[in-house]
């Protein structure tokens, strides 16, 4: 009996749980040409809706959770460190601080690099943002958002 009361208070509770918006979206590229043995930067651009902001990366505080930018490495492709853009200062309403963030249109530089002796060819490299979407407000729970790097390897 317990255990149907649980199941049915969840239920209500998704139910009755406001809607997340989307907050963030990615910017389709061109797949990005590469050399083997060359190093480019691949840059992830990211759209935030009008009214909405995330944390920049640092973060400001501990608690605030920052963006972030994984690309899966394989055995010819080695992933740098991604190069975030500076924020810019954002007051939540009540505050008495600014916090770092990013608004509308956002670029996150990745550094590629092809191993000298890779095939000539194409592939694609899963990646996933990570990031937690803000109102002027409130913060919503954080979203893992997958996106991809088409690379076409090329000769010299």
């Amino acid at each position: 009996m317990h255990r149907i009361l649980l199941v049915l208070l969840s239920i209500l509770l998704v139910a009755a749980s406001p809607k997340r918006p989307v907050i963030v979206s990615v910017v389709a590229t061109p797949q990005l040409e590469i050399v083997p043995g060359e190093k480019k930067e691949y840059l992830l651009e990211l759209k935030i809706t009008k009214g909405y902001h995330i944390q920049s990366n640092p973060a400001s505080e501990k608690y605030l959770i920052p963006v972030t930018a994984t690309l899966e490495e394989t055995s010819d492709i080695a992933i740098g460190a991604p190069i975030y853009p500076p924020g810019i200062p954002f007051r939540l309403k009540g505050s008495q601080t600014d916090i770092s963030t990013y608004e509308g249109t956002v670029r996150i530089k990745i550094p590629i690099k092809v191993n000298s002796d890779a095939k000539p060819g194409e592939m694609a490299l899963k990646g996933t943002l990570r990031y937690q979407g803000c109102d002027a407000i409130l913060c919503f729970p954080p979203v893992k958002l997958p996106f991809e790097v088409k690379l076409k390897i090329i000769k010299k």
